[in-house]
């Protein structure tokens, strides 16, 4: 009897602390999203006369639509509109997925996509690949058309830009345009 006792007392307070617990969580959702609607009043983003009630995920309508070129071992290359934000992941599958030969050292699915950009899934091959994000200026020096300054600069983007996301992105750096890209891109690898 003493031990029935004790479980059903258990189970009160736990069946009490639960509650509580879900109130408190409650409670703080709401006071997260009263903050946040006071910074947009004072940021100027909505007006006093906005409903109040309308919760964030509403507004997927105004979602802005990019367009994003995708080439290489891909099943069905070519330029796909996505939502804002999307990752790569979601415009390799729009472009039928990946083929059997596709080097998954060559991109970051979770890279966020921007407008325009245009991305190249490199093969897999008996070439020796550099590493963009861990490379160094004389590793890169061994890449086709790529000289000692070239590697040099490589070397400098990436510590003042931080990683390479992507394999386009080396196009940035001083001296790399499409053409040296082009003669490169089955040699390097995130």
């Amino acid at each position: 009897m003493k031990t029935i006792f004790i479980v059903v007392v258990l189970t009160v307070v736990f069946i009490i602390g639960m509650t509580h617990i879900e109130r408190d969580r409650t409670q703080g959702l709401n006071e997260i999203e009263i903050s946040y609607k006071q910074a947009m009043l004072e940021l100027g983003t909505i007006d006093d006369n906005s409903v109040a009630t309308t919760p964030i995920e509403e507004n997927e309508d105004e979602t802005e639509v990019i367009s994003i070129t995708i080439s290489g071992e891909v099943k069905k290359p070519g330029t796909y509109d996505v939502d804002s934000g999307s990752y790569l992941n979601v415009v390799i599958e729009k472009a039928g997925g990946l083929n059997a030969t596709a080097d998954s050292e060559c991109f970051d699915e979770y890279y966020i996509v921007e407008d325009g950009d245009e991305i190249y899934i490199a093969p897999l091959n008996d070439n020796v690949k550099v590493s963009l994000n861990k490379g160094t200026a004389v590793d890169f020096d061994t890449l086709p058309t790529i000289g000692a300054t070239i590697a040099q600069r490589i070397v400098e983007y990436r510590e003042a830009y931080g990683d390479f996301t992507h394999l386009e992105q080396v196009k940035n750096v001083a001296g790399i345009g499409s053409s040296r890209f082009e003669k490169i891109k089955d040699y390097i690898k995130l």
